[in-house]
Formats: C-alpha cells, structure tokens, sequence
C-alpha cells in the first residue's frame, strides 16, 4: 500500500508541473506549481540548465528514460555472472527484472510523455513566428528543434512500447493466472498487484489519464484556456471511471486518489475564473486548494507509512479500521454466515421458484454484488461447480483456504480421499453356507470405525494483513 500511495503522490504532483507548464505566460503562479516543475524533470527546476544548451539537456533528459531499462537489464546480467550470488541464489530473476523495468516507467509514464512532447508545442509569436512552449529561445523548425524533433520521438516510441506490453499483459493476465504452474504473470506484477483482482487492467486507464494531460498542450499552445479546459476535462472523466471502478484494493487509496483528482479539477476552475480578475483573491485560492491537495496526499501517505511500519515491527498492520475505512467482519464470522446461507438454499430446494423469482426482481447492483461474491469464492476457495466461473478476475497465486487442500497430499491414490469399497454379502448359497446371510456380511464387513469417511479439520490463523484465516485440512 506504500508504494501505491507513493506512487499516487508522484503523479499528482506530476500533473501540477505540467498545470504550471502551460501557466508560464501568466501573471500568477504558486509555490506548488513551481514544486511541480520538479517532478517533470524541469531544467531550471533542476538547476541543470546551465550545463549546456537547451537542447542539448533535453536530449541528456531523454537519454535519461533510455537508460532505465537499459540499466536495469545491464544489472540483471552482472547478477548472473557473480558466483557468489548464484551460489546464495541471490541472482536477478528475469520476470522480476521485467516487472521492475515496467514499475519505474510506470510511475514517471506522465513525465516522460509531457516531455516527448515538449518539441510539438509551438506557439505563435506576434510577429508570426513559432517558438517552443518550453523553451521560448527555441524556434520551431530550426536545426536545434529538429534534433528535439528526433529525442521526442524516441521517448514517444518508448511510451508507446511499454504501453503495448502493459496491453499485452492486461489481455493474457486471466489466461496466466489460471495456470499456476507457470510464472510468466510474474512480468505484469507492476500492473496488476496494486488493484482488486476484478480490476486488474486498471493500470491501462492511469496510463490514459498521463497521456490525456500531456496531449492538450500539443494542440492548444496558443490558447492557455482551452489547454487548462481540455486538461480538466480529462481529469473529470478519470474520477468518474474511478467511482465505477473502485479499484485500489484499499478503500483508503480509493478515497486518496479521487479527493486529490476532484481537487485538481478545482485547482483548474480557480485558473480559469481568476484570470484577469483580483489577484490577491486569486492567489489566496490557489494557496487554499493546493494546500487541500497536498495536505489529503500526505496524510493517507502518512498512514501507509505507519501500517507499514506497525506491520514491520510487530508483524501485524495497524488497526484496519484506518486502511479499510470501517470495521470488516473476522473470517469466522463470513463463515458462520455462509453456513446459514448453505442451510436456507438446502431448506428452499422445494421452493426454488419462488426463490428464482425473488432472485430476479433484485436491481441490478444487488445481482452484480451477489455475482461478485460467488466469483471470489468460486475463484479463492477454489470450488468446483456445474455451472463454470461466475466472473474474470486476477486469483492470489497463493490460496490458503480451500475446501479440500490440493496441496496437503490428498488426491488421488491417496488412503484419506480414495473411495473405500464396502463388501457385500453374496446371494445364499453361492458362498457354500446355506445359514443366514447376515452372518456372511457381518464376518466379512469391517468394523465402522475403519470406513469412517475422512473429517475436515480445520484451523484458524492470523495471516500479514492482520486478517483470521481458515485452513481446512483432511484427518
């Protein structure tokens, strides 16, 4: 959950470098605007920009994006080339360097798209000339914009590479997942692990939310309003999938990321209203809803920061109260619910009808919420039914509840799940006794106790998220 949080924080203040970017021809700016400018790899932010010419930094800025798998890939092989790592079984797996690769461009995605297109948006001068947005000194068309012309496509390239891999990994993920046995699922851990296993592509919509910030500068260089308009509007649109969605696996992260997006929308509508009006009342506003930003970031960041050390020191989380918004039913609890449930469909057998019909006059929430449910039992305790799955979804790759355990050794040939054959008492007079048969079956049947049907035993544990666990197995 940190890492999400940390990652949900990087790419608000993402999206303020980018909201200042297009306010430079403004009279106003702010404090966190200009904060902003660091994390989209800003020269001036930087204090880099004296190092050489403009163009010259942003291609090194570029180069820099290239450099991370590269890098990374460089370091998978050295890993393998140790003997003392191969010999610890320390060496980098190739699925996990993938997936790490796939985090870090992950989380500067919104970055690295802003600027490959930093040399597509000119705007106009008075004259009639054309200069970078960006970089005022540069005029479009020159030489020295040509060779930004060629760094800003291979980072579009690059953008778009990893975006098909994410795709690729989104579309094969249900297909992955239902094989344990193979391991490649483990290159899409970056885009999958973060979110409920329903949600799993979810990744692909904040990757759509960085390129639908970076695109409106493209078009509307010349135009600071319709920019910031188009900005919003994409901004609109994400909490609205995300209220659809909800696909943080904690109801924290859900509640964190469309306050901080329904504040930057108002952050927007400040820029827009305030121009050319009071700029004390302007600025007051600015200062109000961005502090609102910042402040909710850091405080759901802050708890992440506690669980996380809380679960480190004590192996246990904090209270799942601050993480899940609310107290949540123990395991016994669902269990004792889902017998009574298993005893009421055994007792309406006779009124199936009824029940069918009470079943669909459910809304359509109510039916979708039911579905959902028997997905993850279907699904997590892996349940064998006549009627398939009941949903697609992301399973754990580890299940510790399960009906009858498939990997405590009971299956086939084994004694505890082998079906007993009982003998029978043959017909009179084919044994050669002309007696009672009774007696025939009562010498050849076993005692009771010996074709006794298997029992479940089960028993309860605290798993790492501080949630009751029960594990069946047979006795």
């Amino acid at each position: 959950m940190l890492s999400a949080m940390g990652g949900l924080t990087v790419a608000t203040f993402q999206i303020f470098g980018l909201v200042g970017a297009s306010l430079k021809d403004m009279t106003y700016s702010s404090a966190f605007l200009d904060f902003g400018a660091f994390f989209v790899l800003d020269g001036k932010a930087w204090g880099v920009s004296c190092l050489g010419t403009t163009t010259a930094t942003f291609a090194m800025t570029a180069v820099v994006f290239w450099m991370i798998p590269v890098c990374l890939v460089l370091l998978g092989c050295l890993s393998q080339l140790i003997p003392i790592l191969k010999r610890n079984k320390l060496t980098w797996e190739w699925r996990k360097v993938i997936s790490l690769i796939g985090n870090t461009l992950q989380t500067a995605f919104t970055t690295m798209t802003s600027l490959a297109l930093v040399p597509f948006m000119c705007f106009k001068h008075p004259l009639g000339k054309y200069s970078v947005l960006k970089y005022p000194d540069i005029f479009c068309g020159s030489s020295e914009h040509t060779l930004m012309h060629w760094a800003g496509a291979s980072l579009i390239l690059l953008a778009t590479a990893f975006v098909s891999f994410c795709a690729f990994g989104a579309v094969k993920a249900p297909a992955l997942a239902a094989n344990p046995t193979k391991r490649e699922l483990e290159m899409f851990t970056f885009l999958l692990h973060r979110f409920r296993p329903n949600r799993w592509s979810f990744g692909l919509v904040i990757l759509g939310k960085g390129w639908g910030v970076s695109l409106p500068p493209v078009f509307f260089a010349n135009q600071p309003s319709l920019l910031q308009l188009f900005i919003m509007l994409v901004l609109q649109l994400y909490p609205c999938i995300l209220l659809w969605c909800m696909p943080w696996k904690a109801p924290l992260l859900n509640l964190a990321d469309v306050t901080s997006t329904a504040l930057l929308v108002a952050l927007l509508g400040v820029f827009l209203s305030g121009a050319g009006f009071d700029t004390h009342t302007t600025d007051g506003l600015q200062l109000f809803v961005s502090s609102c930003i910042v402040g909710s970031l850091l405080l759901a960041t802050l708890v992440a920061a506690v669980n996380f050390a809380h679960w480190i020191i004590s192996e246990r989380p904090l209270d799942p109260w601050c993480i899940n918004l609310g107290r949540l039913p123990c395991g016994e609890d669902i269990f004792t619910a889902l017998e009574d449930v298993a005893d009421f469909i055994k007792d309406a057998r006779a009124q199936k009808e009824t029940v069918v019909m009470t079943l669909e006059q459910l809304s359509a929430y109510d039916i979708d919420s039911i579905m959902k449910s028997l997905s993850i039992m279907h699904d997590e305790l892996q349940m064998e039914t006549s009627s398939g799955n009941f949903g697609t979804r992301i399973a754990h790759s580890h299940r510790k509840i399960t009906a009858v355990s498939r990997d405590s050794g009971a299956g086939k040939g084994d004694p505890a799940t082998e079906p007993i054959d009982l003998p029978t008492a043959p017909p009179p007079g084919e044994t050669g006794d002309t007696g009672d048969a009774s007696r025939d079956v009562q010498s050849t049947a076993p005692d009771k106790a010996s074709v006794e049907a298997p029992r479940m035993q089960e028993e309860m544990y605290d798993n790492p998220e501080g949630k009751q666990v029960i594990v069946s197995h047979v006795v």
